[in-house]
């Protein structure tokens, strides 16, 4: 899931992401036109696999990001607006 997490506000779960890697291989594939309309149904969320997101960013592997704390309500919303834009998207 880290390429999916490099290019979206949000992430999905790594089972859920079989929907995106299909379409990525059938894209590739010539199956699916890239003009063609696609819904995928990521069912999945990060959120939901706390304990696996906190190890792979522990991991210092290629995609992880550093784990960051707040101490408090106040530090947790300062945190969020460094790293967030006023619309919701992740900066940098």
């Amino acid at each position: 899931w880290p390429t999916s997490c490099r290019s979206w506000t949000g992430c999905c779960a790594p089972a859920s992401a079989a929907s995106l890697a299909g379409f990525r291989k059938l894209r590739a594939e010539g199956t699916i036109a890239r003009e063609a309309d696609v819904v995928l149904v990521l069912t999945g969320h990060v959120l939901k696999d706390g304990a696996y997101a906190g190890a792979y960013h522990a991991s210092r592997a290629p995609f992880a990001n550093p784990i960051r704390s707040a101490p408090s309500d106040a530090a947790l919303h300062a945190l969020i607006d460094e790293v967030m834009d006023a619309s919701g998207a992740v900066r940098g």
